[in-house]
């Protein structure tokens, strides 16, 4: 399981934020050139995390793909994550991003595949804009703004913006001014993750500070 899926409830106040159905799904309000500089995703970049997961080495690649999909009749981004746990590849998601004409960075679904012990995929979940009433979720504002909160309606999945200037220390580097968010769900009411953006290079850690110990930190990026 990816920190995706690592989120706590708390109280909260939701802001006016853009909604799909503003954008009511038009695909000339969207392109698959996802250009944010908070969350950049310039096919061909590989990006390495190491870390931990349930108290043993972990690592995280994330590669963007040069691969679109239609997803909602919208044209989206292919990127990858490879999560990999005691040297062994276990979780591949499959995730599909678009932007909106306003630099919005919104995630139009994802499969979710468990790998078994020699590669091949042996279940698969996930979402798509869509199907069974799902919309798309916006992951990353043109322009973030500190306490604004974003929500995936489908999975129920919270991101709220709690700094625009944290210093973050990582193998590739150290950044003064991080972005940083912190992620829960109303459904795991203890646990919480928190990431950390970087302009011009995207997630740079994530660590989850409530509940089972799991944290990814960037080592080094490929273009």
């Amino acid at each position: 399981m990816t920190l995706r899926n690592f989120l706590l409830a708390s109280s909260l106040v939701l802001v006016a934020l853009p909604a799909a159905s503003d954008q009511a799904l038009d695909p000339a309000n969207f392109t698959s050139a996802v250009t944010n500089p908070w969350l950049p995703l310039t096919p061909g970049t590989v990006m390495n995390y190491s870390g931990n997961l349930e108290g043993s080495p972990a690592g995280l690649t994330v590669t963007v793909t040069d691969k679109t999909r239609k997803i909602a009749g919208v044209e989206c981004l292919v990127v990858e994550e490879l999560v990999s746990q005691g040297g062994r590849p276990t979780d591949r998601t499959i995730a599909y991003y678009a932007q909106d004409r306003a630099g919005n960075v919104w995630y139009f679904g994802e499969d979710v595949q468990e790998l078994a012990k020699n590669g091949d995929v042996a279940k698969v979940e996930g979402w798509k804009t869509g199907i069974d009433g799902a919309i798309p979720s916006l992951v990353m504002e043109a322009i973030p703004v500190q306490g604004h909160t974003l929500v995936n309606t489908y999975t129920n999945d919270h991101a709220e913006v709690v700094s625009l200037s944290k210093p973050v220390k990582t193998p590739a580097g150290t950044y003064p001014d991080a972005l940083q968010t912190k992620e829960w769900t109303p459904d795991e009411p203890n646990v919480m993750a928190n990431k950390y953006y970087v302009q011009g290079i995207g997630m740079v850690r994530e660590v989850v500070v409530q509940g089972d110990p799991e944290e990814y930190v960037l080592t080094d990026v490929l273009k």
